[in-house]
Parts: structure tokens; C-alpha cells; sequence
């Protein structure tokens, strides 16, 4: 048997054909070839999507989103003239955490079509297994839903909230209070609009998701099927001997992490979306008019305060469901490397991984240099 010729694979119908053509239906006779097509079907990692060091930066853009955003709504609560230094610290902080995980989140969406259109277009797969697969999708939401704490904390929110906690902050003076009424709006807006571009660049990588799920599968008994699945499960028994497979429990649980995270997330852009529309182009008509006074009338403070806690944790809950799916589809990826005895290219640190890490250093620049200031102004 010639098992180079077994050892890419671009399409996944002609590489079904190509098994049954080397092994005339008889699949015991892939031992012999057992690394090549185990590799080909279910990777071998790719370091630039679940390497150690992509692991690092999506575990830190959570921790920081979460940490930073309940920072700022407790020394909030607790009254901005109280704690100046350590207010001025948690907004400049925050302001920094969003541009950071924005454009992470941006080069994630950007990555992520990109390999997965040459997957599922049968332009190439080298690295994208099955499992390598699955890790993408998962982090194309995964990298959102922190910026979704922007519609949560006051600092992202209508820009008087903004003037008024800068107007309370004791360390600002009037030159930098007259800048930031003029430019607070127009930074805003264009935060949000940078969200929603990230936003529109998700939903294919969630459409590939959607139909890895629920749409019309190779393997099966359906006139589109290329492979039974008896036959494919003795393939993937071959493959993972000794392991834990993904069950179908998990693979549901997989899937309704990331329907949860993405379709409410989605409901709240929309929302946003329509609303700023209207508020710009129809500000004053009797639309806008009765929209507003039904918002004021069934929106209490409460309702609010209570939607924005609900959200503070469900984000997190979703996000640990999203990151459990990355690391129990690399946990397969290393035991079927083990197994092999191939090479696992995720433990490699890679250029990428090193910029991934890295990208959120700026929040470590803005916040010292934001303490040293407040610091310095204290003391005058």
C-alpha cells in the first residue's frame, strides 16, 4: 500500500474514494498506513490556532475583560471622587483592554475564514483536522464576547455618562474635560462600529459551524453520503485505540456553547445597531418619540442593573464553555499525537503566539502610565 498518497488530504470525497480504493473496502488494511490517514482526517495540531501560546492569549483576553470590567463597576459604585487615582487607573485600563481585544478579536475573524475556507472548499488542509476544525470555530466567538462588555460598563456607554465620570474625576482638568466632550461620541461610535466589523467577519466561521452540525453529513446512509458509519468508525477506532473520543454528549454540549454565546450576542448588536439608526436619522420624529417613552416607561434602572448582571455572568459562563471546546479538542489532538508517536505542533512556540501574548502589553503601558499620572497630580 502506498501510504504517502494517503497522507494529505484536500477533499474529503475523493480522499473517502481513495481509502476504498487502496484497501478495496477492507479498512483493517490502514494499520500499516495508520499515521498518514489519522493525521490526514484529524490533524496534528496547528500552533498558530491552538498553540500554547493561543491558549495563553484566549484565557488572558477573558480574565482581563471580566477583571477589568467589575473593577471599574465597583470603584464606580463605590463613587468616583473617593478613589480618583485608582478610577482614572480602571478607565484608561479599560479604554486600553477594548482596542487591544478588538483587534485581537479582528486578525482572530480574519485567520479564521482563511483556513477555513481552504478547508471547506478542499483548497488545502495542512494542519486543519477535525479537531483543529472544531477550535476554530469555537474561538471565532470565543474572542467576541468580551468586547461585549462594552454595552455593559458605563465607560462604553452614552457619552454623558462618560463626561459626567470625568467631570467627577478629581485628576482632570479642564483643558483635557473640554477634549473629551468633543471627542467621547465620536470614540464611541467607532469602537462600536469596529466591534460590529468583527462581529459580520464571525458569522462564517459560525455558518461552517452550523453546517458541520446540522447540515447534510458525508457520513451516513443518505444518497449524499460518501462512507457508512460503521466504516468511519472503524477508521476512528483505529485512530483513537486508547483514548477518550469526543462524545455525543460533548459534541452537543459543544455546539450549544456556541449557538448560546453567538445568537443572544448577535440579538444585542442588532438591537444597538437599530437603535443608533434610528437615534441619528429619525432623532425628534414622533417614531423616536414613542420609542423612547416606552423605553423610559418598561426600562426601569433596575431592569437595567438586572439585565447588566445577568450578562456579567453569563459572558464568563459562555466564555468557559467556549474554552472548554478548545481544550478538550486539543486534548484529542495530543493524546492521537501520543499515540501516533507524531509530532505535536502545538507545544511549538511560533511567531504568531508570540504577538498573541504580547498584544495585550499595552494595558500593562496604559496603566502605569495612567497611576503615574494620577499620582503625580495627586500630589500638586
Amino acid at each position: 500500500m502506498n501510504c504517502s498518497s494517503l497522507a494529505t488530504r484536500n477533499d474529503f470525497d475523493a480522499y473517502i474514494a481513495l481509502l476504498f480504493n487502496e484497501t478495496h473496502g477492507n479498512f483493517t488494511l490502514l494499520q500499516e498506513c495508520k499515521l498518514q490517514v489519522c493525521t490526514a482526517l484529524w490533524g496534528q495540531g496547528n500552533s498558530d490556532i491552538s498553540g500554547i501560546g493561543m491558549l495563553i492569549a484566549y484565557v488572558l483576553e477573558q480574565a482581563l475583560g471580566l477583571g477589568l470590567a467589575l473593577t471599574f463597576c465597583m470603584l464606580r459604585l463605590g463613587g468616583t471622587k473617593k478613589r480618583p487615582v485608582l478610577n482614572l487607573v480602571a478607565l484608561r485600563a479599560l479604554d486600553s483592554f477594548h482596542d487591544c481585544a478588538t483587534f485581537f478579536a479582528f486578525s482572530i475573524q480574519l485567520a479564521a475564514i482563511v483556513v477555513l475556507v481552504r478547508e471547506n472548499f478542499g483548497i488545502s488542509t495542512a494542519g486543519m483536522g477535525d479537531a483543529t476544525v472544531r477550535v476554530t470555530q469555537a474561538i471565532s466567538v470565543l474572542v467576541l464576547l468580551p468586547l461585549g462588555y462594552n454595552m455593559l460598563v458605563p465607560t462604553f456607554g452614552p457619552s454623558d455618562q462618560h463626561q459626567e465620570l470625568a467631570q467627577a474625576n478629581e485628576l482632570e482638568d479642564e483643558t483635557r474635560l473640554e477634549k473629551k466632550k468633543n471627542r467621547d461620541p465620536a470614540a464611541n461610535t467607532q469602537r462600536f462600529l469596529l466591534f460590529v466589523v468583527c462581529w459580520l467577519l464571525a458569522f462564517y466561521p459560525f455558518q461552517s459551524a452550523m453546517n458541520s452540525w446540522f447540515g447534510t453529513s458525508k457520513i451516513g446512509s443518505s444518497s449524499t453520503a460518501v462512507i457508512s458509519p460503521e466504516d468511519f468508525a472503524e477508521i476512528g477506532n483505529m485512530c483513537t485505540e486508547g483514548m477518550q473520543q469526543i462524545s455525543g454528549t460533548e459534541n452537543a454540549l459543544m455546539a450549544a456553547f456556541e449557538i448560546l454565546a453567538f445568537v443572544p450576542l448577535s440579538t444585542l448588536v442588532l438591537g444597538r445597531v437599530l437603535w443608533l439608526g434610528i437615534e441619528k436619522h429619525h432623532h425628534g420624529s414622533r417614531f423616536y418619540v414613542i420609542l423612547e417613552s416606552l423605553r423610559k416607561k418598561h426600562l426601569s434602572v433596575k431592569a437595567g442593573e438586572g439585565l447588566q448582571m445577568a450578562c456579567f455572568v453569563a459572558i464568563p459562563l459562555l466564555a468557559s464553555g467556549l474554552l472548554w471546546t478548545v481544550f478538550r479538542a486539543q486534548r484529542l489532538q495530543m493524546d492521537m499525537a501520543s499515540v501516533l508517536e507524531s509530532g505535536d505542533s502545538d507545544h511549538q512556540w511560533t511567531f504568531g503566539q508570540v504577538v498573541a501574548v504580547t498584544l495585550f502589553a499595552p494595558i500593562l503601558v496604559e496603566t502605569w502610565n495612567a497611576y503615574t499620572e494620577g499620582r503625580g497630580q495627586e500630589n500638586k
